[in-house]
């Protein structure tokens, strides 16, 4: 039957194997060009994601840290709470009075092109 079918096509499955098999030979290499031209573009788009998941870390402690010693200044001055803020977040604390508010400000510094990072608390000062 298979030999029948051979026959009857006049060997046109053969011709068709062949031109199948340049354009295969033809495309070789295709993909690792492809793979040339796209890898780049996800490595930079994930250095872009890491880079804003670090911000985003440094925003949330800082945030937190200014919080913290805002609440440490309240009750054990500045001293405690500077140093409180530079423990919780790793940055630079400064406390100030702005009339009856206390005022934390916690700057954490960036890693490579990620910029530093500013968090402001303020509480009020009890009489």
């Amino acid at each position: 039957m298979a030999g029948e079918r051979a026959s009857m096509d006049g060997g046109r499955a053969r011709a068709g194997a062949e031109v199948r098999g340049r354009r295969h030979r033809r495309e070789r290499g295709s993909v690792s060009v492809e793979l040339a031209l796209a890898l780049p573009s996800v490595v930079l788009v994930l250095g872009f994601v890491l880079a804003g998941a670090s911000w985003v870390r440094a925003d949330v402690s800082a945030t937190q840290a200014a919080a913290a010693a805002a609440r440490i200044a309240l009750t054990d001055g500045d001293a405690a709470a500077q140093a409180a803020a530079a423990r919780i977040s790793g940055g630079v604390a400064a406390v100030s009075r702005d009339g009856d508010w206390i005022v934390v400000a916690v700057t954490v510094s960036g890693h490579g092109p990620v910029p530093d990072v500013e968090a402001r608390a303020r509480v009020p000062e009890q009489p």
